[in-house]
């Protein structure tokens, strides 16, 4: 668990909320439409406003992308009444918050860096 006072701390903390609504919602049935507008409320406002604080803005937009995407993988679990996309934006968040410590403080040359590096190498 990370210190409380890394400024990483609170973006962990809204996918902690997030993730927490959507294994709700796929647990209460009753409540499964509330607990999945909740979880995109947090996706696209905590989630990713904690993500612009910490984060160059390049990673950031590429996270709000992946939050948009997240977003239409719960709307579409909503109307569909399945499962399955549920576990993928789990799954996802859970890879989002083992990644973080390595996105806190990301400056803008560390990010060129990262990205030139990631071109060389194919990824």
């Amino acid at each position: 668990m990370q210190k409380s006072n890394s400024p990483g701390q609170p973006f962990i903390n809204a996918i902690n909320q997030t993730r927490a609504a959507i294994v709700s919602a796929a647990e209460r049935r009753g409540e499964r439409g509330v607990l999945i507008a909740q979880a995109i409320h947090l996706l696209r406002g905590n989630v990713v406003s904690c993500a612009r604080s910490i984060m160059a803005s390049g990673v950031a937009d590429r996270l709000a992308a992946l939050c948009e995407y997240m977003s239409s993988r719960l709307e579409y679990a909503e109307i569909h009444g399945v499962d399955a996309p549920l576990t993928e934006v789990i799954r996802l968040l859970d890879d989002l918050r083992r990644a973080s410590p390595s996105l806190d403080h990301t400056g803008p040359q560390r990010v060129v860096v990262a990205e030139r590096a990631g071109a060389h190498h194919g990824g």
